[in-house]
């Protein structure tokens, strides 16, 4: 059973895993639950791993994967507060790397915001 806090906002969604491993089975299973538990239609994702300090190489693939998925659909994903385990993974930091981060929840909820504005005055993220 995924176990993760669901924070929703007025133009985004913020999903908190609460374990502190995500296995490869895990992270299929949060994949499917972002993509098919919410209307993807006007709302973006700020995955919060503040809890996450260790993971499969698969969570941050899934991640990479959602992000090009939102992409396409013209949102936002962003992932946060990512523990320094994670960043010491050279395989894992190369993956992050490909990803729309930020240090803290707030930050990322900034990134979504501007991303927005951009979005809404024709420029959009590059």
């Amino acid at each position: 059973m995924l176990n993760v806090k669901i924070d929703t906002k007025e133009i985004f969604h913020v999903i908190t895993p609460l374990d502190t491993h995500y296995s490869a089975n895990m992270a299929e299973e949060l994949h499917v639950f972002i993509e098919k538990t919410f209307d993807l239609e006007g709302r973006s994702f700020v995955i919060n791993l503040e809890h996450v300090n260790s993971c499969s190489q698969s969570l941050v693939e899934h991640f990479v994967q959602l992000q090009a998925f939102f992409k396409d659909k013209n949102l936002s994903f962003v992932v946060c507060a990512i523990h320094e385990n994670l960043k010491k993974d050279p395989a894992l930091r190369d993956l992050f790397s490909m990803l729309n981060t930020a240090p803290t929840e707030s930050e990322a909820w900034d990134i979504v915001q501007m991303e927005e504005i951009e979005r809404e005055l024709g420029a959009g993220p590059e």
